[in-house]
């Protein structure tokens, strides 16, 4: 049976996976292509535009350097938001197509409904910053061919699980709003920490620059993976990934009460 519920969660989502995968790849391709128009663009800069560019680990160097400047920052704001309307659509779409009436004629235990759904989450967003990858990786090949592709695989690899985070966030989201409640809410999430992660950036007060810590982008920031090599926000990391373990406990029994029949 979970078999068959997976095929249905799928079905539900492939289309919007394929639409949203097909934007994402198609963008991060024409912001890598235009790298030599940059590069230019980056020799001239004015000293005010320089101070902005220090925000973001200063003027790159090569292409995987400017891929975490310009390419990356469009990533890291379409990536969660897709993240986060796939995690509350799973349950939105199950509630208008009245999906609960097959556990009443097929009497399928919620659970297994349950644990479809969160499949259905973690694979399409793993394929979804796979593809991302593979695109991102093969397009830079054409200018450098010894891009780090480690760093570049780090990098996505903590997009990944910053958007599995926001996608469990968002689907809890969808469990305490009222059935029927329009899924744009779901964008507002992910608006709200990519504002906070533009802020601590641009600001040179401690306390607002910390305030990136209250997001899972912290973890997954290009300027720190890939600009200055510093590896990955460990502590940030853990926090949110026991939020989320947390967050699939809470989910499991919350979507057991909340599918009546």
């Amino acid at each position: 049976m979970l078999n068959t519920l997976l095929k249905m969660e799928f079905k539900r989502s492939y289309k919007s996976f394929l639409i949203w995968s097909s934007i994402m790849v198609a963008t991060l391709i024409i912001f890598t292509v235009i790298y030599p128009l940059y590069a230019d663009i980056f020799e001239i800069l004015p000293p005010q535009l320089e101070v902005i560019m220090d925000a973001w680990g200063g003027k790159p160097d090569n292409i995987l350097e400017y891929f975490s400047i310009e390419t990356a920052s469009m990533y890291f704001m379409v990536g969660p938001i897709y993240a986060s309307m796939l995690g509350f659509t799973l349950v939105s779409t199950f509630e208008r197509e009245k999906s609960a009436e097959v556990l009443y004629t097929t009497r399928v235990d919620k659970k297994y409904f349950y644990i479809s759904k969160i499949i259905v989450l973690f694979v399409l967003l793993t394929l979804f910053s796979l593809i991302n990858f593979l695109a991102s990786y093969i397009t830079m090949l054409f200018f450098d061919t010894n891009t780090e592709v480690v760093i570049l695989a780090l990098y996505f690899l903590m997009m990944n699980i910053t958007f599995i985070v926001i996608g469990i966030m968002s689907f809890t989201i969808a469990l305490l709003t009222k059935p029927g409640t329009n899924p744009l809410i779901s964008m507002t999430l992910p608006i709200i920490f990519i504002i906070i992660s533009y802020i601590s950036k641009l600001s040179d007060n401690t306390i607002i620059t910390n305030l990136k810590y209250l997001t899972p982008l912290a973890f997954s920031d290009a300027t720190t993976i890939i600009m200055e090599k510093s590896g990955v926000e460990w502590l940030n990391l853990t926090i949110f990934t026991a939020i989320s373990v947390g967050l699939l406990i809470f989910n499991y029994y919350k979507f057991q009460k909340r599918v009546s029949i």
